[in-house]
C-alpha cells in the first residue's frame, strides 16, 4: 500500500512539473523518420507574440528575437480573441537517404505539405529560405480563409503551403498567424500521398453529411407543401441554416465560391449561426405545441427570438469580435432552455417531448464538446472527432427529428380523432 502511495505521489509531482514548467524545456527539432509520412507539429513549435503587428520576417528571424520565442510543449494551443499577431517557428532536420517519402524535387531536396487543422485561421503566412540563392532570401506563401483562391497553390481551406526540406540542413520554417476569431494553433506536415488520403476522407465525410441533409430538406419541403404544417417548414429552415453554417465553417464556401466581400468568412458564419438559432426557437415552440400546453414557455421562447439577431448585428456593425463567442454561448443557452421546457412537457405527459429530448441530447453534447475544446475548458484533443463533433451532433438531431416530425403529425391527428370520438 505504501509503495502504491509513493508511486501516485511521484506521478502527481511529474504531472504538475510538466504542466507548470513544460515551457522551460528547449524547443526540439523535428527529425524526419523513415517511412513516416505525417507529423503533428504542435510539440515542435515555439511562439512569439507581436502585439503591435509590426515585425517583419527579417526581424522575427533575427538573432535578437531567438530567445523571445516561447516553447509551450503542447500539441495544440487555444487562443481567445486577440489583435496580436503570432509568429510560429519550427526546425526540421532530414538526415535520411531519400527514398519514397515526400516529393523528391532533386537529389538533396524533398517537398513537404503544411496544413492547418483549424478551419477558422484567417491569415497565415509561411516563410522559408531559398537556399539555392546566395543571399538565402525568405520566400512568402499566403493562406487562410480570407486569402483569395487565386493566390493559393491548392484551392482548399486546410492547405497552407508546400515547402522544401534540404538534406542534412537545419531548415527553420516561420509562420505568421492572425485571426479575428477564436482560433487553435494546430498544424500538420505530410507528404503528397498522405494529403490526398486525408482530403479524400474529409470530403467523403462531408459529402455524406451534406447529401443526407439535402435529402431531408427535399423530403420535408414536399411534406410542408402537401400538409401545410409549420413544423415541417421550421424543420427545413433550421437544418438548412445549420448545414450552411457547417459549409461556411469548414471552408467549403471559400473553396467553391471564393471571397465575395471583406470579412465575409466572419460575417457569414455569424449570420448562419443566428438564423440557425432563430429557426430552432421557432421549431421548438411549434413542435411542443407550447402555445396550447405551455403558454409560459411559449412567451419565453418568443422573447428569446430577437436576442441572437441583436447580438449578431452588434458584433458586425461595431466589429466586436468577442460577441461571436457570446452568440455561441447564447445558442448553447437556447438548447439548455429547450431541454428544460421539454422536461416540463414530459411532466405534463406530452409524449412527443421524449423524442425531442432524445434529439436535443446529441446536439447539446456536441456543442458542449466543441465549445470546451475550442476554449480549452476541458483537456480535449483537437482531432477529427472534436473538429467535426458539431456535424455529428446536428446529424443526430436532424435524423431523429425527421422521424419524429412525421410521428408528431400522426400522433396529433390521432389525438384529435379520439377527442372527436369521445365527444
Amino acid at each position: 500500500m505504501l509503495q502504491l502511495i509513493n508511486r501516485f505521489l511521484l506521478f502527481l509531482v511529474v504531472f504538475l512539473f510538466t504542466g507548470f514548467f513544460g515551457n522551460t524545456f528547449s524547443q526540439p527539432n523535428l527529425y524526419i523518420q523513415k517511412d513516416v509520412e505525417e507529423y503533428q507539429l504542435g510539440r515542435y513549435i515555439s511562439l512569439l507574440e507581436d502585439k503591435e503587428n509590426r515585425l517583419t520576417i527579417s526581424e522575427a528571424a533575427s538573432d535578437s528575437m531567438k530567445k523571445k520565442f516561447v516553447y509551450h510543449n503542447k500539441e495544440s494551443l487555444n487562443f481567445r480573441f486577440t489583435t496580436s499577431v503570432y509568429w510560429c517557428r519550427f526546425v526540421i532536420v532530414d538526415s535520411l537517404h531519400h527514398s519514397t517519402l515526400g516529393t523528391l524535387t532533386s537529389k538533396n531536396i524533398r517537398t513537404w505539405l503544411l496544413i492547418k487543422n483549424d478551419p477558422m485561421l484567417e491569415d497565415i503566412r509561411v516563410y522559408y529560405k531559398d537556399l539555392s540563392e546566395p543571399a538565402h532570401p525568405f520566400i512568402e506563401k499566403k493562406a487562410g480563409s480570407i486569402v483569395p483562391n487565386s493566390v493559393k497553390a491548392i484551392k482548399t481551406n486546410d492547405f497552407i503551403s508546400a515547402f522544401p526540406v534540404y538534406k542534412n540542413v537545419q531548415d527553420t520554417i516561420y509562420l505568421r498567424v492572425k485571426s479575428a476569431s477564436q482560433f487553435i494553433l494546430s498544424f500538420k506536415m505530410l507528404t503528397n500521398g498522405e494529403y490526398v488520403i486525408r482530403n479524400s476522407q474529409r470530403n467523403m465525410f462531408h459529402g455524406i453529411f451534406f447529401g443526407i441533409f439535402l435529402l431531408l430538406i427535399a423530403y420535408n419541403s414536399i411534406l410542408y407543401f402537401s400538409i401545410k404544417n409549420k413544423v415541417y417548414l421550421y424543420y427545413v429552415l433550421y437544418i438548412a441554416s445549420f448545414a450552411l453554417f457547417i459549409f461556411i465553417l469548414q471552408g467549403y464556401y471559400s473553396e467553391v465560391i471564393g471571397r465575395t466581400f471583406k470579412r465575409d468568412y466572419y460575417i457569414l458564419t455569424l449570420i448562419a449561426v443566428t438564423t440557425t438559432a432563430t429557426f430552432w426557437l421557432l421549431l421548438t415552440r411549434e413542435f411542443l405545441s407550447t402555445k396550447l400546453f405551455l403558454p409560459g414557455a411559449y412567451s419565453l421562447l418568443t422573447i428569446l427570438i430577437p436576442v441572437a439577431p441583436i447580438i449578431c448585428l452588434i458584433s458586425i456593425v461595431f466589429k466586436i469580435p468577442w460577441f461571436s463567442a457570446l452568440l455561441s454561448l447564447t445558442f448553447l443557452g437556447y438548447y439548455i432552455t429547450g431541454v428544460v421546457i421539454t422536461i416540463l412537457a414530459l411532466k405534463k405527459e406530452i409524449q412527443l417531448a421524449r423524442y425531442y429530448l432524445l434529439a436535443l441530447s446529441g446536439i447539446l453534447i456536441s456543442i458542449a464538446i466543441s465549445i470546451s475544446a475550442r476554449n480549452n475548458f476541458l483537456p480535449l484533443p483537437w482531432n477529427f472527432l472534436t473538429q467535426n463533433i458539431l456535424s455529428m451532433g446536428i446529424l443526430w438531431e436532424a435524423l431523429i427529428l425527421a422521424a419524429t416530425v412525421g410521428y408528431r403529425f400522426s400522433y396529433l391527428k390521432a389525438e384529435k380523432e379520439n377527442e372527436f370520438f369521445f365527444f
